[in-house]
C-alpha cells in the first residue's frame, strides 16, 4: 500500500470558512454603520445644546428681550471657545433668543 500524504484544505472547507467570515463581516459592518450614525447624532445634539446654552447665558448677561437679535461673533468670542461645525459646515446662529438652533444637515433626528 502506498500512503499519500495530502496536506491542505478541501474546496468545501475553504468555502465554508469564507461563508462564515462573510456572515461575521456583514454583521460587524452593519453594527459599525449604526454606531457611527448614533455618534454623529449625539455630537450634533451636543453642539445644538452648546449653542442654545450660550444664547441663554448671553440673554441673561445682557438682559435681552426674547425677540432680540443675536450676534454670532459676540457669542463665539465670549460664550464659546469655537463655533461648532458639522463636518465643514458651520451651525447657523439662531435669529433670536426664542428660536431653537437647527442642525445644518436638516436631519429630523438631530433636535434638542
Amino acid at each position: 500500500m502506498i500512503k499519500k500524504d495530502k496536506r491542505g484544505f478541501t474546496f468545501v472547507e475553504i468555502m465554508i470558512a469564507i461563508a462564515i467570515i462573510s456572515i461575521l463581516a456583514g454583521i460587524a459592518i452593519k453594527n459599525f454603520v449604526k454606531a457611527r450614525e448614533n455618534a454623529q447624532r449625539n455630537a450634533c445634539i451636543a453642539s445644538l445644546r452648546q449653542i442654545s446654552g450660550a444664547v441663554q447665558r448671553w440673554a441673561i448677561d445682557t438682559s435681552a428681550e426674547s425677540d432680540a437679535p443675536i450676534d454670532k461673533v459676540e457669542l463665539a468670542a465670549n460664550y464659546l471657545k469655537v463655533w461648532p461645525k458639522e463636518g465643514i459646515v458651520d451651525y447657523a446662529c439662531p435669529p433670536d433668543i426664542s428660536t431653537v438652533p437647527k442642525c445644518p444637515s436638516n436631519n429630523p433626528t438631530h433636535t434638542i
